[in-house]
């Protein structure tokens, strides 16, 4: 098979990332990412669950239940690597409270972490090279998304399987289209994956919001305490264009996830003192009282806020008094970094009332030990109900 001089240069990063992947500095933010994107799943699944709307797609088709190696997660269904992946994808992005790389806008995660852990499952593979295989396909993935989406997937099966030079360019080149071999795009690409790592650069959501909506959130929740139970009579959330753009987009029914006003956002964190599932759901949109606040919230689009991560939210009250908040980075970016601690509380909301009661401590014990584990289905055998495990 012939192969292009960007499979052969891609070959190399991976390669290269390969000698410095495990890395504390690189598998803590790997397994921080897959928490998150566990916790993701469980909170959807729990969702699904309780409205009795679990897609077909979730269950193992007739004949793959004893043919698999690999779990669809929280049903604990044994199935195929492939029909893992989908179920397990399918978890991923209904609620908004996955993670998004800030400089591209994009999900990169769901779908690393999906066939990743699905293959590594089946092939009895280690923690630490899972987490190397995580880190380097994200790291591909973010060097390479604007020209070929899914190279990060890729990326990371060749890490899993430890592929060598030869086989990896090989690898690759199924994915890089030859005809683009020569294109001035992909010399830009050559010299785009450098040395540093870019992981910190993808932002988790910590609340079940899109990720326009985030910082909004966390200025309602620091105004709404400064405020001593006034309620205001007049509320501005000030928000860049990028942020304007997405707002819009969802609002015409063109953006991923479910379609959540800024307003809303504020008005159900300002009466709640909370942004959870709960407030996403249509009873709470409709409610007389809340849309009563959104329609006090004006927008304002500003070119000095700086994109996503940031805001601006004024309050003003009947008796004349504002108060006003600024928000540079929500929590969730690399300039506001949630703990360890806060990531494992976040998991346990969403999992201590899923299928798994008590279980939430000994997943958080296997995904913090990941680097130290022989085979990474230790972790997924405990994304199952109780009486499964036995």
């Amino acid at each position: 098979m012939r192969t292009t001089p960007l499979a052969a240069r891609l070959a190399d990063f991976i390669l290269a990332r390969q000698h410095t992947a495990f890395d504390e500095a690189v598998t803590r933010p790997a397994r921080r990412l897959l928490l998150n994107q566990l916790k993701a799943s469980a909170e959807c699944y729990l969702q699904m669950t309780h409205a009795q709307q679990l897609p077909a797609t979730i269950a193992p088709q007739d004949g793959e239940a004893q043919s698999g190696g690999a779990l669809a997660w929280w049903s604990g269904l044994p199935t195929t690597p492939q029909h893992a992946q989908s179920c397990n994808r399918a978890l991923l992005d209904p609620l908004d409270f996955g993670d998004t790389h800030l400089p591209s806008l994009r999900r990169l995660t769901p779908d690393i972490v999906t066939a990743l852990l699905a293959h590594a499952q089946a092939g009895r593979c280690s923690g630490p090279r899972l987490l190397t295989a995580l880190a380097i396909g994200l790291e591909a993935e973010i060097a390479c998304a604007a020209l070929w989406p899914g190279m990060g997937v890729a990326a990371a099966r060749c890490t899993l399987l430890g592929l060598d030079r030869a086989a990896t360019m090989a690898s690759l080149a199924q994915v890089v289209p030859l005809a683009m071999a020569a294109t001035p795009a992909v010399a830009e690409a050559l010299d785009g994956p450098d040395d540093d790592w870019h992981l910190d650069d993808i932002a988790i959501h910590c609340w079940p919001a899109p990720v326009q909506a985030l910082a909004a959130i966390d200025a309602t929740l620091v105004l709404r305490g400064l405020c001593a139970g006034r309620e205001p009579q007049a509320l501005q959330l000030t928000i860049s264009p990028v942020a304007w753009q997405l707002a819009e987009q969802q609002a015409a029914g063109t953006g991923a996830g479910t379609a959540l006003s800024l307003q809303h956002c504020v008005a159900a964190s300002w009466r709640l003192g909370q942004f959870t599932v709960d407030e996403r759901q249509p009873a709470c949109v409709a409610d007389a009282a809340m849309r009563g606040l959104a329609d006090k919230v004006a927008l304002r689009a500003d070119t000095d806020c700086a994109g996503v991560q940031a805001c601006s939210l004024t309050a003003w009250f009947d008796d004349g008094s504002r108060e006003h908040v600024d928000v540079p980075a929500f929590l969730g970016t690399k300039g506001a970094p949630p703990s360890d601690s806060q990531l494992c509380e976040l998991f346990r909301a969403a999992a201590n009332d899923l299928v798994l009661p008590q279980r939430a401590g000994e997943v958080l014990q296997a995904l913090w030990s990941l680097d130290l584990s022989p085979d990474v289905g230790t972790l997924l055998r405990l994304l199952r109900p109780q009486a499964a495990t036995a």
